[in-house]
């Protein structure tokens, strides 16, 4: 049986979230507010946060990413 009260986030759906020009940002707030709404846990993984953040830097500040 799967569970119904927690949900796994993977790096699209974060990136989603925080990034305003994801074409996915609206829907990515909707499910963030629905869980919060109906107290769906959601959780990810140490690995999932650190690609997100690498993503963030190279689509958001590609500057920040440039090796010197």
């Amino acid at each position: 049986m799967i569970p119904s009260d927690r949900v796994f986030c993977d790096t699209g759906f974060f990136y989603a979230s925080l990034a305003r020009g994801d074409r996915y940002y609206d829907r990515a707030g909707e499910l963030l507010e629905y869980c919060r709404n109906e107290g769906i846990l959601m959780f990810s993984t140490w690995e999932v946060v650190s690609e997100t953040l690498m993503l963030l830097t190279y689509r958001l500040h590609p500057q920040a990413a440039r090796v010197s």
